[in-house]
């Protein structure tokens, strides 16, 4: 078995250089062993908003 990690890196919002701009910026990871199964975790989650 492969001892491999995954880490899978979002980010939202900007920076706030414009009046426009979001009040926060966020980044988010996380790591897995098993990227199939974060997957289809994931495509489950975003189904039930989307």
């Amino acid at each position: 078995m492969s001892n491999k990690k995954y880490i899978y890196i979002d980010e939202s919002g900007d920076l706030g250089f414009t009046e426009k701009s979001t009040k926060y910026y966020v980044i988010a990871a996380v790591e897995t062993k098993n990227p199939q199964q974060f997957s289809r975790m994931f495509k489950k989650i975003r189904g039930s908003y989307w």
